[in-house]
């Protein structure tokens, strides 16, 4: 095994890499239990197309590449939460279930947190591949977040922070 030779693959994955993606894959799991609940929660259409398409084509793609990465260097898979199960959002009471606006804010928050993990990830990697896979992600997530902002922007649940005003 050549450290740092010409051939990536045959580079061990250095702690700290392993740790970030370990770390990054559990709370990918646990974001696709979450988004599993919160869809159980939304009547928008929507949003609720929203969160089945980022769960598909993001959070689904991102576990697979990642679990296949920690395998393949022979390391642990963090535990997996419990799939859980589809209900109508009727059926949650009005004062225990999440407004549209809660989750979309969440969905939000979940993006901008996953993208600083990834660029972490890119930034602490020693191997090409492992930086190539998660700028990949990184990318997918901009879509996405970008996708999120204008929903939230069209229905009103953009919480703004206070404008700079200098009147000087």
């Amino acid at each position: 095994m050549g450290i740092l030779s010409r051939n990536q693959n045959s580079e061990p994955l250095n702690y700290g890499e392993v740790f970030h993606i370990w770390s990054h894959l559990l709370k990918a799991k646990g974001c696709r239990v979450k988004y599993q609940l919160l869809s159980n929660h939304t009547e928008g259409k929507e949003l609720k197309k929203f969160i089945q398409d980022i769960t598909q084509n993001i959070i689904e793609p991102e576990i697979k590449s990642m679990e296949n990465l920690l395998r393949e260097n022979g390391a642990e898979l963090p535990p997996a939460p419990a799939d859980k199960t589809n209900c109508e959002p009727n059926t949650i009471p009005s004062g225990a279930r999440f407004t549209d606006a809660e989750i979309a804010n969440c969905i939000s928050n979940d993006l901008k947190m996953s993208l600083a993990d990834n660029s972490l990830i890119i930034g602490l990697s020693t191997r090409e591949d492992v930086a190539q896979l998660f700028a990949l992600h990184h990318t997918q997530l901009v879509q996405y977040g970008g996708k999120m902002l204008k929903l939230m922007k069209n229905k009103g649940w953009l919480v703004l922070p206070p404008l700079n005003k200098n009147d000087v």
